[in-house]
């Protein structure tokens, strides 16, 4: 659970804790991620920010110098006994792992804050089990809402039936949206594809548009169909007379 709020300023030797993150899966977003966190990485030294990962199945190696292998928890004695390994990579890009001891963290007595983390937690899970689409999908989708909305993007021909701007043009102005701090960056795929959503958006609107133009049309020229439409299906005594004579 990496957290996607940005400051602009950076505490000296603040400490971050990235939990359980979602594994790479390939997608769109995932290589300019790992770009973004190996950039912050190198510039942030100057601030001595550090990082905590906890992963269930494998020990870091990315800028991680000293991992921890939680052992065991001591319910009695309110503590995590772990075993510290010091983390090397030799010439041939091999990691060596050598155990150093071992490390007795407590257990801390924040109720407020246990609780707070469960909840982040546990809404975490029930992402992942439920198969939601991952967080970075969800904020493109908000770009491609948001440029279909902008007056500039989504003017029409006089037809209706092409775009004012062509897609290149679109994508400049997707670019600053970025620039001015309206949106994150993307990378080139990303971009192409927020285009292509939000294209679909404004032909989604067009389309509920003509249709609702049709509909109208239909109703002045036939007028006895919005009579029947709101009439009663049940016949009126008067009309069974007739239907008897």
């Amino acid at each position: 659970m990496i957290t996607t709020e940005k400051e602009s300023k950076l505490c000296f030797g603040q400490i971050w804790q990235i939990d359980e993150a979602r594994e790479a899966v390939g997608g769109l977003g995932t290589f300019s991620e790992e770009l973004e966190l190996k950039n912050i990485n190198n510039i942030v030294a100057k601030f001595m920010q550090s990082e905590i990962w906890i992963t269930p199945v494998k020990f870091q190696t990315r800028n991680v110098p000293y991992s921890l292998y939680a052992y065991q928890k001591d319910i009695k004695n309110r503590a995590n006994w772990c075993l510290l390994y010091k983390i090397e990579m030799n010439p041939g890009q091999m990691f060596t792992y050598n155990f150093l001891g071992w490390v007795r963290i407590p257990l801390h007595k924040n109720q407020k804050l246990r609780e707070e983390y469960n909840e982040k937690k546990n809404l975490w899970i029930k992402e992942e089990i439920g198969g939601s689409a991952e967080k970075r999908v969800r904020e493109r989708q908000k770009v491609a809402d948001m440029l279909s909305k902008d007056e500039l993007f989504c003017q029409l021909t006089p037809s209706m039936k092409r775009f004012v701007l062509s897609k290149d043009q679109q994508l400049v102005l997707l670019e600053r949206y970025i620039t001015s701090g309206k949106t994150q960056r993307w990378n080139e795929m990303e971009m192409v594809r927020i285009i292509n959503d939000a294209r679909l958006l404004v032909q989604e609107e067009v389309m509920k548009l003509k249709l609702k133009n049709l509909d109208d049309e239909l109703t002045k020229s036939n007028p006895k169909r919005l009579s029947e439409s709101k009439g009663s299906s049940i016949p009126m005594p008067d009309e069974l007379d007739k239907a008897k004579k």
